[in-house]
């Protein structure tokens, strides 16, 4: 769990103004989503409805969210980088 604690700290510095949004089961520690909220991360509480649906896949609902305009899925324990921002995006 400390993978998505460094990468909720990383956050302001590789996206500013994007939130971290994490997807949570019911048997994720109270203790770690309170810290994961209290550093300013969304927290969706995945409910026995989403039983269905693969916890590996959870991240991929930010898709069909019309309240995002862009995402980045990753695993928790990928650090953001500078790779990611450094290189410029060519357009055609």
């Amino acid at each position: 769990m400390k993978g998505i604690t460094h990468n909720i700290d990383l956050q302001p510095v590789y996206y500013p103004g994007w939130k971290v949004r994490i997807y949570v089961a019911s048997d994720v520690p109270a203790s770690e989503v309170a810290v994961w909220r209290s550093l300013g991360a969304v927290i969706v509480e995945m409910g026995k409805e989403s039983i269905d649906l693969h916890g590996a896949l959870w991240r991929f609902i930010a898709a069909s969210d019309p309240s995002i305009d862009r995402y980045v899925v990753r695993d928790a324990d990928s650090r953001l980088n500078s790779r990611e921002v450094s290189d410029p995006v060519v357009t055609r």
